[in-house]
């Protein structure tokens, strides 16, 4: 039987991961503009009326508001906060974050709790004629944080009573607390001052009642989110209706004023959140017998995961665990986290006091940082599977695909931004945030996300390169077709100016042959001046001789000229083409 350890100081909070379809920007402003009227008790009647003042339901968590001291490095821990209460959200921040007004960390509380609850951890039977024995809870604190890539979380954090708890108690506490839509049992009952619709009188003094009724953490922080279109990671239908009747029917047996209505809820077909993420910081008084590493081992294993003692666990698990010092174990899984420490004498005072200051405003910030990671991941990943095709070669024969280069684009840009290596001045807190990552597995993640988008990129980079070939070679022959076009159209220009060219010619040609013929008619009328009766017959016959051979060349110079003439006149005339 594991050792039992007193508990003297815990932190336990809890996230509820979820994606919201709206943009980024619409989803802001729906948080921005959430706003409720005041109310106040009225003194006679102890009713709550209305004031007709109105205040916002989220208030901002900014870097300015004055906190505990941190010693994260100033970018990381205002990484998701907004750097003051009336500006928009930097462009360079991922996110941000409210608080619910009535918080223990918003600057709006008004020094109620957000819920006062009582907790029954084996829930009411029908065989009780009497309430059990239960404790008194409240919700501390409850935040709201949206991501610009469509993740969310909501978280809250659950205050147990200060004395008469033991490590069983809050082991049993985590697991059942961990199922937010449980309708078989009910342990959580509301209480309240006012008539709810379903539950029963706790109590009565001078004319005030005091009420308790069946409370769902599902419906409770379904009803926080109903403005925003929101989705789960873990989720299933609610089972708000069949809870309320089983808690009713389950106190039948109660010696108590029952109250009923004719109300039906009808929201079976509602998806509401199903399990929380565990955060559990816990400070155990050492045991009085003889506790081995393998008791705190053992209790690590099952407040980390919400476990029972049912659940059983082999040695690799306890070689995942890390003691940052020899007092305290550090434990993280998919299911939650978890700092529990064994503080001796001297140091009791900083496990109960100092470090659930540090748990708050360091420890839990790294953790939601390294959650931001982990799903933001998960959310690529699904993308990557809706909105890629399947089939196989599509990306090396048909266009590019503008939606690979855009998620390699966004998932490079949120590796930019998130994935801090060193995150503190304190060594052991930085190496908190390490083990985070290597626990949830963040780096493989990362490989699995960006090895196929980085081989896809790959192919699309070729495929770039072999359409700019393609282009630059179609480009190149387009411009020898022009060069050889423009070529021709230049030998058919000169084609058709030397065609011009020797009509020219031939009628150039045929005026030579007139001119030729004119000359010739003159000679013959110079010879005749020569003949017997001519002009010129008294010549001696030397002279003659001369203008005999004088015309002989002539004649010839003109047969010459007439030959080439007609030529001319032929070629330029003779149509090629035909």
């Amino acid at each position: 039987m594991s050792s039992l350890y007193s508990v003297n100081a815990t932190c336990l909070r809890y996230i509820v991961p979820f994606q919201y379809k709206e943009s980024f920007e619409e989803a802001y402003q729906k948080v921005e503009n959430q706003k409720a009227e005041n109310l106040k008790k009225d003194k006679q009647t102890g009713e709550k009326k209305p004031t007709g003042e109105f205040r916002n339901d989220w208030t901002r968590r900014s870097a300015s508001t004055a906190g505990a001291e941190s010693d994260l490095y100033e970018y990381i821990k205002n990484e998701f906060r907004f750097d003051n209460k009336t500006d928009d959200l930097a462009e360079q921040k991922a996110g941000c974050e409210w608080l619910f007004w009535r918080s223990d960390e918003s600057e709006t509380k008004d020094g109620k709790k957000i819920k006062e609850l009582l907790y029954y951890p084996e829930g009411i039977s029908k065989k009780d004629t009497a309430l059990p024995e239960g404790w008194n809870l409240t919700f501390k604190n409850v935040g709201l944080m949206l991501f610009r890539n469509g993740l969310g979380f909501v978280w809250y954090e659950i205050a147990l009573p200060k004395e008469g708890m033991n490590s069983n108690h809050l082991k049993q506490f985590q697991n059942n607390i961990r199922e937010l839509n449980r309708s078989e049992r009910t342990l959580l009952w509301e209480k309240s001052n006012l008539m709810p619709e379903q539950g029963i009188v706790l109590s009565e003094a001078k004319g005030h009642k005091k009420y308790i009724s069946p409370f769902s953490i599902a419906k409770w922080l379904q009803d926080l989110l109903g403005f925003l279109n929101v989705s789960y990671f873990a989720e299933r239908k609610s089972s708000y209706d069949s809870m309320l009747k089983k808690s009713m029917e389950n106190t039948e047996g109660l010696s108590y004023e029952k109250i009923y209505t004719d109300n039906q809820y009808s929201v079976d077909d509602m998806t509401v959140p199903d399990k929380a993420i565990l955060f559990t910081y816990a400070s155990f008084g050492m045991s009085d017998s003889n506790d081995s590493m393998r008791d705190k081992f053992t209790l690590a294993y099952h407040l980390t995961n919400g476990y029972k003692d049912t659940y059983h666990y082999s040695d690799d698990v306890t070689a995942k665990m890390k003691r940052p010092f020899d007092d305290a174990i550090w434990y993280a899984t998919q299911e939650g986290v978890s700092y529990l420490a064994w503080p001796c004498d001297d140091n009791t005072e900083v496990f109960n006091s100092l470090i659930p200051v540090k748990i708050r405003t360091d420890y839990f910030t790294l953790y939601l940082k390294t959650l931001y990671q982990s799903f933001s991941l998960l959310i690529y990943a699904e993308k990557i599977q809706a909105e890629i095709s399947a089939v196989n070669g599509k990306y090396l024969t048909e266009p590019l695909d503008k939606r690979i280069t855009e998620l390699f684009g966004e998932i490079n840009l949120f590796l930019t931004k998130s994935m801090a290596t060193s995150v503190s001045h304190i060594h052991h807190q930085s190496e908190f945030y390490v083990y985070l990552k290597e626990q949830l597995r963040v780096h493989d993640d990362v490989k699995s996300v960006t090895s196929g988008l980085n081989a896809l990129d790959v192919l699309q980079r070729e495929q770039r390169q072999r359409e700019e070939n393609k282009r630059m070679a179609d480009a190149w022959q387009a411009e020898q077709r022009r060069d050889y076009e423009a070529q021709k159209e230049r030998e058919a220009r000169e084609a058709r100016e030397k065609k011009s060219d020797g009509k020219i010619q031939a009628i150039m040609g045929l005026f030579a042959m007139l001119g030729i013929s004119s000359a010739l008619i003159d000679c013959f009328d110079f010879i005749a001046k020569f003949s017997s009766g001519g002009e010129w017959n008294d010549f001696s016959s030397g002279i003659q001789c001369v203008e005999i051979i004088f015309m002989v060349i002539i004649g010839i110079i003109s047969m010459i000229a007439i030959v080439f003439a007609v030529k001319a006149i032929i070629d330029a005339f003779r149509d090629k083409d035909n």
